[in-house]
């Protein structure tokens, strides 16, 4: 009897026992669940990289082209002549500005078009050989035929192709320029 007293003493379960709901993550959960994302971020993005290329190219065709409709719209509608020239004077790649030349012959930029990425190259060539301005006189009319080719200089994918005519119409294509 002494023992059995004891025992139920020491080892004295209440009927009703409450369990506290733990909230949360533990460490150990929370280091499994950012390690398998990990490790499937790692087996994508090679796969992401050309896609991620396509749209870098895809985007420069994009602004490319709304450039030269934006400066040839604005030569008609103002009845003035417009530029749209490189940055620097000979790289294409490094962005564009569209200047305004009013009759007094003094260039202002109207808009500027930088491009921060080295991994897109942009060229243009008219019938006369590598350029590095078009110009829309107060009839919207360009002064040369253009081909600008728009290529990812890391990545293998096909190029783009805006290309001028003389009458100011651009059409942009996936494909290389063809010759003038």
């Amino acid at each position: 009897m002494r023992y059995t007293l004891l025992y139920k003493l020491l080892y004295k379960v209440p009927h009703k026992v409450q369990h506290k709901a733990v909230k949360g993550f533990s460490l150990i959960e929370m280091m499994i669940t950012i390690s398998i994302l990990a490790i499937l971020t790692a087996i994508a993005s090679p796969s992401m990289a050309p896609l991620i290329a396509k749209q870098k190219i895809k985007a420069a065709t994009q602004d490319l082209s709304d450039s030269i409709q934006l400066a040839r719209s604005e030569a008609l509608a103002n009845g003035s002549t417009y530029q749209i020239t490189t940055i620097d004077g000979t790289n294409w790649s490094k962005g564009w500005n569209i200047e305004f030349i009013p009759t007094t012959g003094a260039k202002e930029i109207f808009k500027r078009y930088p491009i921060k990425s080295n991994e897109v190259s942009i060229s243009a060539t008219s019938r006369t050989g590598k350029i590095n301005a078009i110009t829309f006189n107060q009839n919207a009319r360009a002064s040369t035929m253009v081909n600008f080719e728009i290529k990812h200089n890391n990545i293998k994918i096909d190029p783009y192709c805006v290309a001028v005519a003389a009458s100011g119409n651009v059409q942009a294509t996936r494909s290389t320029c063809d010759a003038i």
